[in-house]
């Protein structure tokens, strides 16, 4: 999965030229090249407008576009901005659902499997942890019983309340 870039519009100076606006929509599709599909309305967009703008540069590729086409190359540096924000959160967004149903998926995995212990695993986790209370717990301690029994920290004090010594 990549990860979203910089937004390279963020960096095109106020003054700039359309050939530097155009290095900067050059980044943009480099970015978002992986993520081109077919399907996507959005995307098609976005390339047709880069490509229209591109050929107002470079009309035959030996002149540039005439002034008169400037107001156009404008209104097509706006709809390039534009559509460009709209893909990246779209993608971000994407991303981030992705990684939150992947959490999501290895906690219900975590959630299913038993962790119940028997009552003999109970006690020794909880023998485990008073024998080094000596009158207050080792800082850490309580981490390391949970990651030795494979608990949580909740579960080696509740362990050790229920079999609290005399």
């Amino acid at each position: 999965m990549t990860t979203a870039a910089p937004n390279p519009f963020d960096t095109f100076p106020q003054d700039g030229t359309p050939h530097q606006f155009w290095e900067h929509a050059l980044r943009a599709l480099n970015w978002i090249e992986p993520y081109l599909v077919d399907t996507d309305e959005q995307h098609r967009f976005f390339v047709m407008t880069c490509q229209a703008y591109g050929k107002m540069l470079h009309p035959d590729k030996e002149n540039d576009a005439a002034p008169e086409d400037w107001p156009l190359l404008i209104m097509r540096q706006r709809q390039i901005v534009t559509v460009f924000g709209q893909i990246r959160h779209a993608i971000i967004a994407a991303q981030a659902m992705a990684k939150a149903e992947a959490y999501s998926t290895s906690q219900s995995e975590r959630a299913s499997k038993p962790r119940a212990r028997d009552e003999q695993e109970a006690m020794r986790i909880a023998k485990a942890y008073w024998a080094s209370h000596n009158g207050r717990a080792e800082r850490g301690r309580v981490k390391e019983l949970a990651r030795e029994y494979g608990v949580t920290e909740a579960t080696v004090r509740n362990y050790a309340n229920r079999y609290k010594p005399n």
